[in-house]
């Protein structure tokens, strides 16, 4: 039995023709997490789009982040029926880790087993099509383990600029700071990411469980959920090269991948492509 301490926040958002009509709620015990359900009125898609956020964001992403609120202005404008949104948050900044010694960890087993079926449960019932998932950055890291754990799941998968670390975080400091000097990268940024990696995975065989290319080798293959991979040209994050080892992978394993590299920065993305990827048959 679920038992919340939960607000309960309504609101409505307008276009020219549409309006999106979203639910969120929020629960502190045993957990904090929020979830916001986003619905389109008058549309007939019965899809479910799973959005995940980038760093410092939160479960109301879907409202004003640029992406999004480009996607439902396209659909929109172009009379395609959007899906059902559902964005899921555990805070600013959080990892869909699988258990172990971190207390950062067990959020992955959570949103597998617990999260999406009471979602689905109280806001869908059995009046559900397909599902779909799309992260950015942080949230393309966690759609990506969400993707491998439980594949079974999801019909289509867009990945914008998922942070993908191009070097082992348990490397040496001083080969981190060499590869981020040679790439010109945002140093800060990169050691925030490698001290956030080494808390949520404590241990090197951790990482490897959760490693994004070696879950690429052992999981994708024709048959794996068709993937849209979408990254800036003047992205500085340190990325990019593990995005296109990620991408090499899949290709080589004859996934359904498709890749663009669009001129912008981080979570740059081409809005006609990715929208007709998340609703065309």
């Amino acid at each position: 039995m679920w038992k919340y301490l939960t607000a309960i926040i309504l609101f409505s958002s307008l276009s020219s023709h549409a309006t999106t009509q979203t639910r969120c709620q929020l629960q502190w015990q045993p957990y904090y997490y929020r979830y916001c359900v986003a619905r389109t009125l008058g549309s007939q898609n019965k899809d479910v789009l799973y959005y995940f956020h980038g760093m410092g964001a939160g479960a109301q992403a879907w409202q004003y982040l640029s992406n999004p609120q480009q996607l439902r202005k396209y659909w929109d404008t172009h009379g395609i029926d959007a899906p059902s949104v559902v964005s899921i948050s555990f805070g600013p900044i959080w990892g869909a880790a699988e258990a172990n010694s971190s207390p950062l960890s067990g959020y992955l087993d959570i949103l597998i087993y617990e999260l999406i079926p009471h979602i689905e449960d109280i806001e869908f019932g059995n009046d559900i099509g397909k599902r779909l998932m799309m992260g950015e950055s942080m949230g393309g890291f966690n759609a990506t383990q969400l993707l491998f754990k439980a594949a079974h799941l999801f019909n289509k998968v867009a990945l914008i600029s998922p942070a993908f670390p191009s070097i082992d975080p348990f490397l040496p400091e001083s080969e981190i700071e060499d590869y981020v000097e040679q790439r010109g990268l945002r140093k800060n940024l990169i050691k925030l990411t490698v001290f956030y990696l080494k808390h949520l995975y404590p241990t090197p065989q951790d990482w490897k469980n959760a490693n994004p290319f070696q879950l690429a080798e052992s999981n994708l293959g024709p048959f794996s959920p068709a993937l849209y991979i979408s990254n800036g040209l003047d992205d500085k994050t340190g990325i990019r090269d593990g995005i296109d080892n990620f991408v090499k992978i899949g290709r080589l394993k004859q996934a359904p991948v498709s890749y663009q590299q669009v001129s912008g920065g981080h979570c740059a993305t081409d809005i006609p492509t990715l929208a007709r990827f998340l609703t065309r048959p």
